[in-house]
């Protein structure tokens, strides 16, 4: 709904969430325009603005080399639940597995279990960050897992058959895009 008029429109952005933001993103477009502080786009305008939306590291699914990643910039509870109910939503419980880092002020613990029920192995890996969660404390919220050296060890070594999930941090999801991009 927007402007008065009702329209159906397929959101190029992966995620349920996806269609509040939009809702939100329409509504605020609405109250600028009846403030007169911006014209009205037509229709046309806003619906091809809206099918050229691309959002890297956002639900972005990613093949190099045999393998897929997903890669999710979720970095705080909020985007994390958010991703996880999406996963789930979308049956992917259990059939991931995961490359994982976060920052030292970002809530880990809640963010692993969150994550634990969904994937299968998981791969704990360092950030070029003064602001980087210690390694150990990431292997410790996931029991059993291997740690990588790097982002580009961690990817080079996730499994060719299984869909690998990249997140805890928009860092790291930098990191996986520039490694990936760079070596296609």
């Amino acid at each position: 709904h927007a402007f008065g008029e009702e329209w159906q429109l397929q959101l190029p952005l992966a995620g349920p969430f996806q269609v509040h933001n939009y809702r939100l993103a329409l509504a605020g477009l609405g109250a600028l325009d009846k403030l007169q502080l911006v014209p009205r786009p037509s229709r046309d305008a806003l619906i091809a603005g809206t099918l050229a939306t691309r959002w890297p590291g956002r639900l972005e699914e990613i093949r190099w080399q045999g393998r897929r990643f997903l890669l999710d910039g979720a970095h705080n509870l909020e985007a994390m639940t958010a991703l996880t109910q999406a996963l789930a939503a979308a049956g992917l419980a259990g059939k991931l597995d995961l490359v994982f880092s976060c920052l030292s002020d970002k809530p880990l613990a809640a963010m692993a279990e969150l994550l634990r029920p969904l994937v299968g192995e998981v791969q704990v890996t360092p950030l070029p960050s003064p602001r980087a969660r210690d390694l150990e404390e990431l292997a410790r919220a996931f029991p059993g897992c291997r740690v990588a050296a790097s982002v580009a060890e961690a990817l080079e070594a996730a499994a060719p058959h299984r869909l690998t999930l990249v997140t805890g941090s928009l860092r790291l999801v930098g990191e996986a895009l520039s490694f990936l991009r760079g070596q296609a």
